[in-house]
């Protein structure tokens, strides 16, 4: 091991999410207003208009094109940072229940206020869908119809404008990024243009007003469910209460920050459950009207937004599979607590369609430490029929998260499908590229190679059209596009080579591929792509306890890190001394029990220079494990105050303190780290 420096340190970061940028807006949870975006290309999506509603207005954007497929699915993708969701829909034929399920599929109880008709409109289903809105009528029994409809006429006319010149030079980082996160770019045919033109083609909002697109159409509608559908005048007077005291707090949650906003929109969540329980005092009132699902989605919104400030993220994925003993639903639910504060998971539970009664999964309670998951599964009984795929309360998943001493109910809505016979897999699911400066072809490159694993049973033979949708600034090289895959054979593996150039942002960006049959899309996965600009010192060496989730030996390949995974039996039985740095990765006291008995040869190891770094482990992590002790100070610093105060110390062997805080984000507070007996370094 070259220059025996004693170096005993782990370097902790613990971010609290809460400092959020402006697209995380609370005022979007004091609004009611739904735009529909009906497209046919990702690439003609006028973004600086998206931008504008979902950001500056507030507005919740469903981004909806429909294709012609094999069988009734819908691939649903919503954005992290903003209140826009993309429904990509393939259906079989257009029917008009098919294109009433469209609707049910955005919003089961409500018409969207708005419509927006993208210029570029050619497919059969979206023009047949296209006529099917204009010829939809207001229902004056209904508080939510569609109130307006506008078309892009950016090519002559119009009298409604966007000025898109100026978000794209003032936003235009943003705007791509928002584009990325939907597979899409900035449309560079348009980079020219300076306005957006948009005619107003239906107007039900009534009055001889000059054409525009939100003017008319109220934010907040709860006063006219509450005049419509409420007769006791004292329930609807204490509702109303209610409603002003919730958007009183989610307004003053605007310009707060950390905790204090966290606590705000808490209140606004303890002002629903108020509304709710006034509601649900009149005995006339039940779970099926449009005043319970109204308060529904926005206690939907406001626990969602909550995770969100917390750090919490809750996901479900489902298959349904017809075995000889009958349809079975299987059913993974996955919390991942990424802030710095213990929560506990609560109850579960699932209504399907077919079955008013709630079945219980699980009245167990888990405590999940921070920067932890706690995944669980589930197999019940299912009725086909009651599943449709275009039905989003197809099954209601309900449960409860308790986040700093106060419970958070959580819902999601989910379809069931048969499970396909193809299958496709990305290995591995998260790659880092090194970008390449300067024109692409003027060098060799070596490139980061994504594996496809295809799998399908044994019985079925097919041949396979691989459709590969690379974020921007990437470019995919030379793949097999087509495939055939005989009787007899189970699995196919494509080698997918990718490489960067300097236009791809910072960030998190999807890789798609898709399996095509028949000209359908019959199966497909998603990779995350990331640019990075470490280049690691090949003359660190690293020994790596490998993780349960693999992420991290994702990162040391993808880096071209000089790493090598070590065994349990090498730890239990070898020296060290050959490695610079001892990696433990997350989870990886589980597969290694000689941790629990190798503290001397440890101490040894970091005497004589060497480095370990711990990243997240279990509850039952024992606290003596290594020869030194971790103390984390309660001070908190914004990122932007973080500095090296000790420049000299060893950690930044091998490291330029000046880059040591690139990296850290400088909009969210940081628990620095201390390694007791020592001082801060940061």
């Amino acid at each position: 091991m070259s220059k025996r420096i004693v170096l005993i340190v782990i370097i902790l970061f613990l971010i609290l999410p809460g400092q959020l940028p402006a697209k995380f807006s609370c005022e979007t949870l004091a609004t009611d207003i739904e735009v529909l975006y009906l497209y046919d290309e990702p690439v003609s999506i006028d973004w600086p208009l998206i931008y504008h509603l979902a950001v500056e207005e507030a507005c919740r954007v469903n981004l909806v094109s429909l294709k012609p497929g094999n069988e009734n699915r819908c691939h649903v993708e919503s954005s992290e940072d903003y209140n826009i969701h993309s429904y990509r829909f393939m259906v079989k034929d257009f029917p008009r229940y098919d294109l009433d399920s469209v609707l049910t599929r955005l919003n089961s109880w409500r018409l969207p206020d708005i419509v927006i008709l993208n210029r570029n409109l050619h497919n059969p289903a979206s023009l047949e869908f296209e006529r099917y809105l204009l010829n939809l009528n207001p229902d004056d029994d209904k508080v939510f119809n569609i109130e307006k409809i506008l078309r892009d006429v950016s090519e002559g006319g119009g009298d409604i404008f966007i000025n898109s010149s100026i978000y794209l030079s003032e936003h235009y980082d943003e705007l791509s990024e928002l584009a990325a996160a939907f597979s899409s770019t900035l449309d560079e045919l348009n980079r020219g243009q300076i306005y957006s033109a948009y005619s107003l083609i239906k107007d039900n909002t009534g009055g001889d007003k000059k054409p525009s697109i939100l003017p008319g159409i109220e934010k907040n509608r709860l006063r006219r469910l509450t005049e419509k559908y409420i007769e006791n005048s004292m329930v609807a007077a204490s509702m109303n209460a209610a409603m002003d005291e919730y958007i009183g707090n989610i307004l003053s949650a605007v310009n707060l920050k950390g905790l204090e906003k966290i606590n705000s929109v808490f209140d606004a969540l303890e002002s629903l459950y108020r509304l709710r329980q006034e509601y649900f005092a009149d005995f006339t009132s039940d779970s099926s009207t449009v005043v319970a699902k109204y308060i529904s989605s926005l206690l939907d919104m406001v626990s969602s937004r909550i995770f969100k400030l917390a750090g919490i993220d809750f996901e479900f994925r489902n298959a349904l599979r017809d075995t000889p003993q009958g349809p079975r639903l299987k059913l993974m639910t996955e919390i991942d607590n990424n802030g710095p504060l213990r929560i506990t998971a609560g109850r579960i539970s699932i209504r399907p369609n077919c079955n008013e009664k709630t079945i219980e999964l699980s009245l167990k309670q888990k405590e999940i430490p921070p920067f932890s998951q706690f995944a669980r599964e589930f197999t019940i009984d299912a009725e086909i029929e009651s599943l449709v795929s275009f039905k989003p309360d197809s099954m209601l998943i309900t449960g409860t998260i308790r986040y700093r001493g106060r419970n958070i109910e959580y819902r999601t809505f989910a379809d069931a499908y048969l499970e396909t016979p193809l299958s496709v897999s990305l290995v591995p699911k998260f790659a880092m590229i090194m970008p390449v400066s300067g024109k692409i072809y003027e060098r060799l490159v070596e490139p980061v190679k994504l594996k496809a694993i295809i799998t399908k049973p044994s019985f079925k033979s097919a041949t396979i059209d691989i459709q590969v949708v690379n974020p921007p600034g990437t470019m995919a090289g030379a793949y097999r596009k087509t495939i055939s895959m005989p009787i007899g054979t189970r699995s196919f593996e494509v080698s997918i080579p990718l490489v960067a150039t300097r236009k791809l942002t910072a960030g998190k960006k999807r890789l798609i591929i898709n399996l095509i049959e028949n000209k359908y899309i019959v199966a497909s996965d998603t990779a995350f792509v990331s640019r990075t600009d470490t280049d690691l010192n090949d003359k660190v060496k690293i020994a790596l306890l490998s993780g349960s989730d693999g992420l991290l030996e994702d990162i040391l390949v993808n880096t071209g890190a000089d790493y090598r995974t070590i065994s349990n039996r090498y730890l239990e039985t070898r020296d060290l001394d050959q490695f610079d740095i001892l990696a433990l990765g997350t989870g990886c006291y589980e597969n290694y029990p000689a941790l629990a008995t190798v503290r001397g040869k440890l101490k040894k190891f970091m005497e004589h220079g060497g480095t370990i770094l711990v990243f997240g482990q279990p509850r039952n992590w024992p606290a003596d494990l290594l020869p030194v002790s971790i103390l984390s100070t309660e001070k908190l610093l914004p990122g932007h105050q973080l500095e090296v105060s000790k420049k000299s110390h060893p950690v930044f062997h091998k490291t330029e303190p000046s880059k040591f805080l690139e990296f850290v984000d400088r909009r969210y507070k940081s628990y620095p780290a201390l390694v007791s007996p020592s001082e801060p370094i940061v």
